[in-house]
């Protein structure tokens, strides 16, 4: 049963013209843009107490496809490009489905994308020392 109330869906038919929906305007997750994790303790987004970095995921996604971009963050887009859509943080789940168990350790993320995780004494950063980060529309 379709709901005439869900905007995402698109009708399409299949080879022997049977109507069906599917979703057609937005993807249903994509990609979080890339960014560069602290691995530092002396960074700002490290908290000596509890030992944990914090990182905004969803206020990094925001900062990176709002027109114009933040000066501390240089890019560029075509002169008829127009703005990125961006989701609202509760509109969204997030998954970390990778990161490198040798160098991070109780990675989490709540419900309004904040990352919090710490780094192992002693890591080292090598190329396997990063996060895929999946935002997904609900």
């Amino acid at each position: 049963q379709l709901n005439p109330s869900d905007t995402r869906r698109v009708v399409i038919s299949d080879g022997h013209g049977v109507l069906g929906s599917a979703y057609g305007v937005k993807p249903l997750f994509f990609h979080m843009p890339c960014i560069v994790l602290p691995l530092e303790t002396a960074n700002a987004a490290y908290n000596s107490v509890t030992g944990y970095f914090s990182i905004d995921l969803y206020q990094r996604y925001v900062d990176q496809f709002t027109y114009p971009m933040p000066p501390s963050l240089p890019g560029a887009s075509s002169p008829s490009a127009g703005t990125l859509p961006v989701e609202q943080a509760l509109d969204l789940e997030y998954y970390i489905t990778y990161y490198d168990p040798a160098v991070f350790s109780s990675v989490s993320i709540d419900n309004l994308g904040v990352l919090k995780y710490k780094v192992l004494p002693g890591a080292e950063a090598t190329e396997q020392t990063y996060m895929d980060v999946i935002f997904k529309l609900k």
